[in-house]
């Protein structure tokens, strides 16, 4: 879209995002795309399953990275291309060597009583409760929650990534 149906006459480009580790609010974050699975798909489950996979795997998003039509979850799919994006400053605009994909978590699936993470920053940032309290409690709640829910046969197995870094490359 930046090259084809906005052609420009003058050479621009992207700026690298601003880092600066004292305010987390200008982190950069990006939503992932998500595919959908209709109906008919549960009544063939494998095959869908498989379709999922090919459209999701390394080689898929590649491709698409290569012809300047996605961005890929992780850097290492990027620096596995070999063909360059076809599309003027897509390698900048697709620089994600400072990004993270964060796995799914069962946030919403715990059910607790009272404000919710939301809420509690809230409460927080109108001085009605301490940074402090407020997350102590938030977090003894949900993991009371989580607890119980596993107990009664929540699988948490999914959810646990034991090596995810989170730190900024």
């Amino acid at each position: 879209v930046w090259s084809t149906q906005f052609p420009t006459k003058m050479e621009w480009g992207f700026c690298k995002i601003v880092e600066d580790p004292e305010n987390s609010y200008k982190e950069y974050i990006s939503q992932a795309p998500v595919l959908f699975v209709g109906a008919k798909g549960a009544e063939a489950s494998e095959k869908t399953l498989e379709v999922l996979k090919a459209f999701n795997s390394d080689k898929a998003i590649g491709d698409l990275y290569a012809g300047s039509h996605a961005i890929p979850y992780t850097d290492k799919i990027t620096q596995a291309v070999t063909e360059k994006p076809s599309v003027k400053n897509w390698e900048e605009v697709a620089d994600i060597s400072n990004a993270l994909a964060y796995p799914a978590v069962p946030t919403g699936q715990i059910k607790i009583e009272g404000e919710d993470l939301r809420g509690v920053v809230l409460q927080i940032l109108s001085g009605v409760v301490s940074a402090e309290k407020g997350f102590t409690e938030l977090d003894e709640k949900m993991n009371a929650s989580l607890k119980k829910m596993v107990e009664q046969g929540f699988e948490i197995e999914p959810y646990i990534h034991p090596d995810l870094d989170t730190s900024v490359k």
